[in-house]
């Protein structure tokens, strides 16, 4: 298994930016999105790492010679629209860019695409069932031709009275797996699996790995929190956001030791993506952070000339320490987050020692069972 991430969590970074970060934070791969370029409709849409619209052969080359530069895989190639949509023009364009996406996965010898099957959410499963056929046949048979798998992520898209009631994607059950494939019995069809979207329906989340361990091609490592004190005010029948709480691995119900001891069971040895950031509505353009006295104990590189009482905005401080390799500007906001930590916990202790702490917690919980981190900087500890 490789650990990467989805590089929409990074949408202000440029192509280079995502990857030399994911080479730096020691990531091995990353599932590289490919929205048109545009303005987004929803959280994580309308990220562009790969523009492939008219993406060439000479495109495909530069993009791998930056991968090899950097030592990092494409774990595949990420778009995530509703081809199923009512509009059927508007579903015409969705899929014409997902051939597009195919095309330029090819080019990249990139093995997979990641997206939604869709749904008409007005209706019911079998009432989409006819426009799923006569979608997905030509288009799982256009990746066939260009050799590439087609992974669909198992999210429901149903959150709000935006989705309602039938959500936006049909493949969010094993029961509906299991007829999409008998339908469509292609090898190159199978799933992006995220189980987090399992946690928040009420649903077991190892057992499909079991069953479904043939059509496992990428994982996405996201984790969910059922709301028990919410669910028990509005019941499942409410909108599901108000109910849980998307987090990172290790923050929500899943048991990350239990996944990962399943999916090495069933021989899965491909990519497993990191695909959320905690949203706080916070704008990191003007949260202001102070740089604390203890960064006069760390030495290594200084490139914003940080002095203690300094103060600087968080996206500052995450390009410095991201792209500079600024330790100061690290520990700075390891800092402010580890304060963070600390209050939400109602406890008390020395705040870059609990930041360190969870980064340890993170790393259990995501199966690196072989990291242990010491500091926020990678200096080697004195004695």
């Amino acid at each position: 298994m490789k650990l990467g991430f989805v590089s929409a969590i990074l949408p202000d970074l440029s192509l280079e930016e995502v990857v030399a970060f994911a080479a730096e934070t020691g990531y091995g791969c990353v599932e590289l999105m490919c929205w048109p370029k545009g303005k987004a409709e929803r959280r994580y849409a309308g990220v562009t790492h790969i523009d492939v619209v008219g993406f060439t052969a000479d495109d495909a080359a530069r993009v791998k010679d930056l991968m090899a530069q950097y030592n990092v895989s494409i774990s595949g190639l990420g778009y995530y629209p509703n081809p199923l949509a009512p509009d059927e023009a508007e579903a015409q364009v969705y899929v014409e860019h997902i051939k597009a996406v195919i095309k330029a996965a090819s080019l990249l010898n990139v093995p997979v695409v990641n997206t939604f099957i869709g749904r008409d959410w007005t209706k019911s499963v079998d009432e989409n069932w006819p426009r799923f056929l006569s979608t997905w046949k030509p288009l799982i048979a256009f990746a066939e031709d260009h050799g590439v798998k087609i992974a669909i992520e198992n999210c429901p898209m149903l959150f709000t009275r935006d989705e309602w009631p039938g959500g936006k994607n049909l493949a969010h059950s094993p029961a509906i797996w299991r007829r999409m494939f008998e339908d469509i019995p292609s090898k190159n069809f199978g799933l992006n699996y995220d189980p987090s979207h399992m946690i928040w329906q009420h649903m077991d989340y190892l057992a499909p790995m079991r069953e479904f361990k043939d059509r496992l091609f990428h994982i996405h490592a996201k984790d969910a929190r059922i709301d028990r004190h919410k669910l028990d005010q509005v019941g499942i029948l409410a909108f599901p956001n108000l109910y849980h709480t998307p987090k990172l691995p290790g923050l929500g119900d899943v048991d990350w030791g239990k996944f990962f001891s399943v999916l090495t069971d069933v021989g899965y040895a491909g990519p497993v993506a990191v695909d959320w950031s905690i949203a706080t509505g916070v704008d990191l353009g003007t949260l202001s952070i102070t740089v604390p006295q203890t960064v006069t104990l760390v030495g290594g590189p200084n490139p914003m000339n940080l002095q203690p009482g300094d103060r600087l905005t968080m996206r500052d401080a995450l390009y410095s320490a991201l792209l500079g390799s600024d330790n100061l500007a690290a520990l700075t906001i390891a800092d402010h987050v580890g304060r963070e930590i600390l209050a939400r916990r109602g406890k008390r202790g020395e705040p870059v020692a609990e930041f360190v702490a969870e980064m340890n917690r993170l790393a259990k919980a995501i199966g690196m069972t072989q990291t242990r981190f010491a500091n926020v900087h990678g200096l080697e500890r004195k004695g």
